[in-house]
């Protein structure tokens, strides 16, 4: 958060997680009497409690999970938020060692990389590969393999640059470019070779493989938000004009260390959203289900 931000930006503020937790009490005591509702009503009526072996049963023990891991997510989101907008901005001509945040654009180190699906020209990149396993309501994605590129990059900003390195990092990327040959199409020659390169064929004895890849990409010249650790770059020069002899990346310990392509308003808001979705949706998901697998006959 840059200094006028932090003077204009009201100070934040603890009375949506009150609201979540009010939320939350709320349905679990409105849950509560209904369970105590049917109890009495069919233990009067002599009518046997719904079972959890059965399919419905399974799927409202899906969204009940879903709906409290949902809620876990939420608050991790809002804990972020919170963090985002209480960690001051530093320039980088200035950077001071430790725990930071830097915003500006990005650029390459040497040469741009090519990313292993969408072959776009970038200075970061991540995939996930997936197969889709099951048959009827129990298909699911699979995923097969995950990665992302670990060569070093530089944020600029009006003062200077600093090398990021991205091993370990969460990226919070704007765009995913997404392949798949699930429906008719097949995948295009480049990436049958990508997965044949990861040892990935498209087909196997049983016939051809559902496949997906998702992959994200950071481009040269993109708006970029890090919040890391500054630290010594034991490969840079002792004596340096600029910031080479500094680095941004993971330490040690439970510090964040986040990397975006857009800038501090655009992620905050975008975690505010993510937040709220998660915080309210998920224990009304959660509440719902139970709900619904209590009084159902």
């Amino acid at each position: 958060m840059t200094p006028s931000q932090q003077a204009t930006d009201p100070a934040p503020s603890a009375s949506a997680a009150v609201v979540a937790w009010i939320m939350v009490l709320s349905l679990a005591g409105l849950v509560a009497l209904l369970i105590v509702w049917d109890l009495l009503r069919r233990s009067g009526a002599g009518i046997a409690w719904p079972t959890l072996l059965d399919r419905t049963g399974l799927t409202m023990a899906a969204a009940t999970a879903g709906g409290v891991a949902a809620f876990g997510y939420g608050l991790h989101l809002r804990r972020t938020q919170r963090l985002i907008e209480n960690t001051p901005t530093s320039p980088v001509r200035s950077l001071p060692m430790g725990f930071v945040e830097v915003a500006g654009i990005a650029e390459a180190d040497r040469e741009l990389l090519r990313s292993p699906f969408s072959d776009q020209a970038c200075v970061y990149y991540e995939y996930r590969v997936q197969e889709l396993r099951g048959g009827g309501r129990s298909r699911r994605w699979v995923t097969l393999a995950a990665e992302q590129s670990s060569e070093p990059f530089y944020l600029r900003d009006a003062g200077g640059r600093v090398l990021i390195v991205p091993m370990g990092a969460t990226a919070r990327l704007s765009h995913e470019h997404v392949l798949t040959n699930v429906w008719p199409d097949a995948l295009p020659d480049h990436i049958r070779r990508a997965l044949q390169h990861l040892n990935m064929p498209t087909a196997s004895w049983l016939g051809p493989r559902r496949i997906r890849c998702r992959e994200r990409v950071i481009a040269s010249g993109a708006p970029l938000y890090v919040l890391g650790t500054a630290q010594e770059n034991p490969a840079g020069p002792l004596h340096a004009a600029d910031t080479s002899r500094v680095y941004i990346g993971a330490a040690p310990g439970d510090r964040p260390f986040l990397i975006a392509d857009q800038t501090e308003r655009a992620l905050l808001a975008r975690l505010r959203r993510l937040a709220r979705l998660c915080i309210y949706g998920g224990p009304l998901l959660t509440a719902g289900a139970l709900a619904w697998w209590v009084v159902r006959g």
